[in-house]
């Protein structure tokens, strides 16, 4: 399991979250989904350790 971005995965987030300051909705397909979201469950929880 991939827990770290690589700069492929990161630009494709910030491509994502710009289209969706423009438009209603920024879509991901299933295996966009499926990569990313361990990565988004690691960086949460490194999050909180930092905030404990």
């Amino acid at each position: 399991m991939k827990e770290t971005l690589d700069e492929k995965s990161r630009q494709s987030l910030i491509e994502k979250r710009h289209s969706s300051d423009y438009e209603a909705f920024a879509y991901c397909d299933k295996a966009m989904v499926n990569e990313l979201t361990p990565m988004a469950i690691a960086f949460i929880e490194r999050i909180k350790e930092i905030l404990e």
